[in-house]
């Protein structure tokens, strides 16, 4: 539909929102009262599964699992803060993983980690097998406002355009693009 936005313009909102303490205790008091019962216990076995976890490859394999936003927030924290141990696992599962819970989550510890990480992603990016991770790396590099990445960008807007067609493959590129403006 015309209109709303995509699913790149939301990931861009969230990668905005999740550093914002402020933000993000607003909506805690805001949807805290209106939990059910199910969704609070998920909630509370989340952020319980990642505040027990400390070594880095388990951090990553949360990734996978944890699905509320309040548990992803404490989860980017603790891979950010242990960058140096955590974003190789991350990286290496990065290239391969094909799995839309994984990306998503993966590319808000990459919208905040050190520059070398997405040099890293940028240099090997043939590399990456899932045409998914290839197009949320992509809105990565438009919130991180890497301009040296516009003609890059645009390249690939068209190679999904012509491999997948009006997407959200080409939709993350083009939201990249817009992001830089």
């Amino acid at each position: 539909m015309k209109g709303l936005p995509s699913y790149a313009d939301i990931s861009l909102l969230i990668m905005h929102v999740i550093k914002s303490d402020e933000i993000n205790d607003k909506i805690n008091e805001l949807i805290s009262s209106e939990l059910d019962t199910e969704t609070a216990e998920t909630k509370a076995r989340e952020i319980e599964m990642v505040n027990s976890t400390n070594e880095p490859e388990n951090l990553v394999d949360l990734c996978r699992k944890v699905t509320d936003f309040h548990a992803k927030r404490t989860l980017w924290k603790k891979i950010l803060e242990n960058q140096n141990e955590a974003m190789p696992f991350l990286l290496k599962r990065f290239y391969t993983s094909s799995q839309d819970k994984y990306l998503e989550t993966a590319s808000l510890v990459l919208a905040y980690a050190e520059e070398k990480y997405i040099d890293e992603l940028l240099q090997n990016y043939k590399e990456i097998r899932c045409e998914y991770a290839k197009a949320v790396f992509c809105i990565v590099l438009g919130f991180r406002q890497k301009k040296s990445c516009i003609p890059f960008l645009k390249s690939e807007m068209k190679r999904m355009e012509k491999l997948h067609g009006d997407t959200d493959y080409s939709e993350a590129t083009k939201a990249a693009l817009k992001a830089m403006n």
